[in-house]
């Protein structure tokens, strides 16, 4: 992994291990940019309001929170972490889309997007909490080559672990690696940072470290 490079050599890493980390400070353009995330999921259609998805079930996430009051501005005690896609409503999808930081951190790599997806991660854990953990670690169904996670504002911790696939392409394509299959890689996100991963051949999970604001982060 690493902080920085031009896109070629991004690409060339991204293509030997399959995850290609970027430390960015990108403050100014989302303090530019601010978006009202309840707002936006209160107007989605209800297709898309179904995609709501509770990360952390039981004693971590009290179940019974309206999700336009989970996304609002506030910050109440209550501790989760929940996610929804905006796909099937086009105006939706593209307007977010136009107002986001970035969209393509990594100009010259050409991700195969699935049509008009954005997923979006908002996590509450407030101060004096452990840390808030989403689903158990597991690796992804997905037929194209990774997305990239953008961590839009607070922090958000992911613990990377290689797949038995992972290790062969390593072994086939003679990667230089310590990597076995018990290796875990813990990778801090705060505001500004790009995670590009292939989530079907790494293991992966993440929690929602204690802190003053949200952790709202997107992937494409």
């Amino acid at each position: 992994m690493g902080t920085g490079g031009s896109a070629n050599l991004l690409n060339e890493k991204f293509n030997k291990f399959q995850v290609v980390f970027l430390r960015r400070d990108c403050s100014g353009a989302i303090n530019r940019t601010p978006i009202d995330f309840g707002g936006l999921f209160d107007g989605l259609t209800d297709e898309d309001k179904a995609s709501w998805c509770i990360e952390t079930p039981g004693r971590n996430q009290d179940e019974n929170v309206a999700p336009v009051e989970f996304l609002g501005p506030s910050m109440p005690a209550q501790r989760g972490y929940c996610s929804f896609l905006v796909q099937k409503d086009e105006s939706a999808y593209r307007n977010t889309l136009d107002r986001l930081p970035l969209q393509n951190p990594l100009s010259g790599i050409h991700w195969h997007y699935p049509s008009s997806a954005l997923w979006l991660f908002v996590g509450r854990n407030p101060l004096g909490n452990l840390n808030l953990r989403g689903r158990p670690e597991h690796t992804d169904s997905i037929t194209n080559d990774g997305t990239w996670h953008f961590q839009y504002s607070g922090q958000k911790t992911w613990f990377l672990r290689p797949s038995q696939q992972l290790l062969d392409h390593f072994k086939k394509y003679n990667v230089a690696t310590n990597c076995t299959a018990s290796t875990r890689i813990r990778v801090e996100c705060r505001q500004g940072d790009i995670l590009c991963v292939n989530t079907r051949l790494w293991f992966h999970s993440t929690a929602i470290p204690a802190q003053e604001t949200k952790s709202i982060s997107y992937a494409r």
